[in-house]
C-alpha cells in the first residue's frame, strides 16, 4: 500500500509537471518538481516536521539518532530544490532587465528556506545550514554576474559555521529542559566535551565514504557534473549547452545545489549520502530542461548572436 501510494503521487506530480500550461517553457515541469519538493519540505518544518519521523527518507525511531527537526537526507533535496526554483525564477527576471531582483531573490528566498532549516525545534540542523549558506552565495553571485573563487567559498563556508554557532548559542540561552541538541552542543564547547561528539559524526562521515552502495553513485553523478559544466556539449551530446543557451541562470541554480551537497557531505554525518541526494534531484531536472529545449526545436546560439530571450518559447 506505501509503495502504490508513493508511486501514484509520482505520476500524479509528473502529470502535473508535463501537462500545465508551464509545460512550454524550459524550466517549467523542472520549476514544479522543484517548487512541490520545496513547498512540501517547508510546510512540513512549519507544522513540526511530522513527515520526517520513520519515512522513507527522514531519520527512524528505531535508531533513535534523533525525533524532531530535518533530517541529512531531506535537508539535500531541500537545498537542492530552493535552489533550482530561485534560479528558475531569477532567470525571467534576470530577462526582463531586473537582475538586482533576481539576485535579491534569490538571496530571500535561499535564507527563508535557510534559517528554517536551522532554527532550533523546527528544523534544528546544524550541518544543513554551514552547507546552505555557500549555496546560496554561490548562487546568488553567479546570478549577479560575479566570479566564485576558492577563497570566496572558504569564506562563505566559514560564514555558515558562525551563522550556525549564533543559532546555537541562542538556543543555549534558553532553560536546558528546552534546548535542542544545537544549544547542548554549545555548552559541550563550553565545558570541553564536545570533542566526542565531532569524533562521532567525523567518523560516520567517513564510513560513507567507504560504502559500495552511495559512492559509485556518488563518483559517477559528480564526475558527470563537474565534466558537464565544463564541457557541457561533449558530456551530454549538446543537451545541457542548450539548457544553459536557454536559461542561462540555470547553471547557478546547479553549481549551488553542488556546492551545498558537497559541503553537506562533509560535514554531516551522513557524508555521502547527502551529496548523492542533491546529485539525484539536480542531474535528471538540469537534463529534462535541455531534452525540453530540443524538443521545442531550439538550437544553441552561435556566440554574439542575439540572445533567446527574443524567441516567444523562452518565457
Amino acid at each position: 500500500m506505501l509503495f502504490a501510494s508513493i508511486a501514484a503521487i509520482a505520476v500524479a506530480l509528473t502529470v502535473a509537471a508535463l501537462a500545465g500550461p508551464w509545460r512550454r517553457g524550459v524550466l517549467g515541469p523542472l520549476t514544479v518538481i522543484a517548487a512541490v519538493t520545496a513547498a512540501v519540505l517547508l510546510g512540513d518544518l512549519l507544522t513540526g516536521t511530522p513527515l520526517q519521523l520513520n519515512s522513507l527518507m527522514g531519520y527512524t525511531g528505531v535508531v533513535g539518532a534523533r525525533y524532531y527537526g530535518l533530517g541529512n537526507i531531506p535537508f539535500a533535496l531541500l537545498a537542492t530544490a530552493v535552489l533550482l526554483v530561485t534560479t528558475a525564477a531569477a532567470d525571467r527576471l534576470v530577462r526582463a532587465g531586473r537582475k538586482t531582483v533576481a539576485v535579491a531573490l534569490v538571496a530571500a528566498l535561499g535564507a527563508f528556506a535557510m534559517l528554517l532549516d536551522g532554527w532550533p525545534g523546527v528544523g534544528s540542523d546544524f550541518g544543513g545550514v554551514i552547507a546552505f549558506v555557500p549555496g546560496i552565495a554561490v548562487t546568488a553571485l553567479i546570478v549577479a554576474g560575479k566570479r566564485v573563487s576558492i577563497v570566496k567559498l572558504g569564506a562563505f563556508c566559514a560564514a555558515g559555521g558562525v551563522l550556525v554557532m549564533a543559532i546555537a548559542y541562542l538556543d543555549y540561552l534558553r532553560p536546558p529542559a528546552s534546548q535542542t541538541h544545537l544549544g547542548r552542543f554549545v555548552g559541550q564547547v563550553a565545558d570541553g566535551t564536545f570533542l566526542p561528539v565531532i569524533s562521532r559524526k567525523l567518523g560516520a562521515m567517513l564510513s560513507t565514504l567507504l560504502s559500495p552502495n552511495l559512492m559509485p553513485v556518488v563518483i559517477t553523478a559528480f564526475a558527470f557534473l563537474v565534466f558537464a559544466l565544463l564541457r557541457p556539449g561533449a558530456a551530454s551530446a549538446g543537451v545541457l549547452p542548450i539548457a544553459f543557451e536557454r536559461a542561462p541562470m540555470l547553471r547557478a541554480g546547479l553549481l549551488g545545489a553542488l556546492v551545498s551537497g558537497l559541503v553537506g557531505m562533509l560535514v554531516n554525518d551522513s557524508g555521502a549520502a547527502v551529496l548523492s541526494m542533491a546529485l539525484a534531484l539536480a542531474v535528471p531536472l538540469v537534463l529534462s530542461a535541455g531534452i525540453r529545449a530540443l524538443q521545442h526545436g531550439e538550437a544553441v546560439l552561435p556566440a554574439g548572436s542575439p540572445g533567446p530571450a527574443a524567441s516567444p518559447a523562452a518565457a
